[in-house]
């Protein structure tokens, strides 16, 4: 539910609030029947486009998909030849990291004055069905009947979650790290990394962080664990190398069988008085490292990449 009041926040923005307080004035003035002052008309004015704009920003708001049980999601995904990436991040963290979406025209705020927004998981599902024709898949708790569209997420109890995990990492063509800012890498993430590790999939994992604004403070957190990440799978050989290795700019690092390859945002424009990460900052550099992963395995057979 936090995530969704966060989602919906940054789409609202200013003057989408402004919006609907416009809209509830004037869904008061009509069911008052209409009997307005003179004076007033110029409000009731405003209140009725309040009201235009609301149903406008809601018929672009991106709604909340039903979640998937374990014999709806896995079983029939396991049993098929069908490859996919897989997602994970810190548990119950799902849908937190949210960048603005682009119009056709290169805008992040359309004319109705809402911003259109998506989590980094779409962010995710939407590169790896571009690179490689594939879903994207994530676990969440067992209690959570909806999430952000576009992931097709498996819900999970406590008892059964590393069942589904680690099956799971075994035949994921492709493991998204997602790096969310101020939490520690806590045993649930420590026990999936160890079974990255166990399956030799490190080459197939990809990091994500959150951009840098508007929490910088946040985006140097998420750089830290990301580090601890890289060295809990044996990319460096330690943390402090990880640290030294990522640049302060980057929001993705695909492991190599040597090292690490990063992407970070791009040089700022100098006709835009102020950089703004947004779902272009992410995508290329995802799209390019999934490409990557797939050259990779490209020489074996399903099987083979599976074994």
């Amino acid at each position: 539910m936090r995530a969704l009041l966060i989602r919906f926040r940054r789409f609202a923005g200013v003057r989408g609030a402004l919006a609907l307080l416009c809209g509830g004035l004037g869904v008061v003035v009509l069911l008052q029947g209409g009997s307005v002052p003179p004076n007033a008309r110029g409000m009731v004015v405003a209140a009725v486009a309040g009201v235009v704009m609301m149903v406008a920003g809601a018929a672009r708001y991106q709604r909340s998909s039903a979640t998937l049980s374990y014999a709806e999601g896995i079983m029939p995904l396991l049993r098929s030849e069908r490859e996919y990436c897989l997602i994970l991040r810190a548990f119950g963290r799902d849908g937190e990291i949210i960048v603005p979406a682009t119009t056709a025209r290169g805008r992040t705020v359309d004319l109705w004055g809402f911003r259109e927004n998506v989590t980094v998981e779409q962010l995710v599902a939407r590169a790896a069905g571009d690179a490689l024709g594939v879903d994207a898949y994530g676990i969440v708790d067992q209690s959570v009947a909806f999430a952000p569209p576009g992931v097709r997420f498996i819900r999970a109890s406590n008892d059964e979650w590393k069942r589904v995990a680690q099956r799971l990492i075994r035949r994921a063509h492709s493991i998204v790290l997602i790096v969310a800012a101020g939490h520690d890498v806590r045993d649930g993430l420590a026990w999936e990394i160890d079974q990255v590790v166990r399956y030799r999939r490190r080459s197939r994992v990809i990091l994500v962080l959150p951009p840098p604004q508007p929490d910088h403070r946040g985006h140097e957190r998420a750089h830290r664990q990301a580090a601890v990440l890289l060295a809990m799978l044996a990319a460096p050989a330690s943390a402090a190398d990880a640290r030294a290795s990522l640049s302060g700019e980057t929001l993705i690092a695909k492991c190599e069988t040597i090292g690490i390859r990063e992407w970070g945002l791009l040089p700022d424009d100098p006709r835009q008085r102020k950089a703004v990460v947004s779902d272009a900052s992410y995508l290329p550099g995802l799209v390019e490292a999934f490409q990557c992963i797939e050259r990779e395995l490209s020489t074996r057979s399903f099987h083979r990449r599976y074994a």
